[in-house]
């Protein structure tokens, strides 16, 4: 993570001890702006002033709070429109790490009906509240990511019958 956005989302939370929950909405607002790509070209852009950048984050944000206008006036005085999607991405991770309650994801190349087993199992070892989401992929096997706390479990096909492969190879 990017040691400004960590600054700014440092910044940001002390701001908003208070009242953290409306100010991480407005935030999010902002920030699904950041998927179209007409909105990037401007913000990007050096014809537009900064006071017309900041303007159409603070319309989309909906919050009238002096604080979160001031964040954006900061942000906007040193050019860095750029890192709000990356200083909402470390405060959402913030908030998960205060309450121990974290986003995992399932790879797997099948339709996982049912993954409050493995939730229940995966809680009870890392002692932590864990919200599952599927992802089909194309690769055979299984994995399961919980990028917050840097944990990685997986098992795929190709990779187990090349280390067999290697293993017999070995022993002759």
């Amino acid at each position: 993570m990017n040691l400004v956005a960590k600054r700014y989302a440092r910044a940001f939370r002390e701001s908003f001890s208070d009242d953290l929950q409306s100010a991480l909405q407005a935030l999010e607002r902002v920030c699904a702006l950041y998927e179209i790509e007409e909105f990037i070209e401007v913000l990007q852009s050096p014809y537009y002033p900064n006071t017309a950048k900041q303007a159409i984050l603070a319309d989309v944000a909906q919050d009238n709070d002096a604080r979160f206008q001031r964040f954006l006036e900061v942000v906007g005085e040193h050019k860095r429109f750029g890192i709000l999607p990356q200083v909402y991405k470390e405060l959402c991770a913030w908030v998960q790490r205060q309450q121990n309650a974290y986003q995992g994801y399932l790879y797997c190349n099948q339709e996982v009906p049912d993954l409050s087993a493995l939730e229940t199992r995966v809680c009870a070892l890392l002692n932590i509240t864990l919200s599952l989401q599927s992802v089909l992929v194309e690769q055979e096997g299984i994995c399961l990511q919980i990028p917050d706390l840097g944990i990685e479990v997986a098992f795929y096909k190709n990779h187990f019958l090349h280390q067999l492969k290697h293993f017999i190879m070995e022993a002759i």
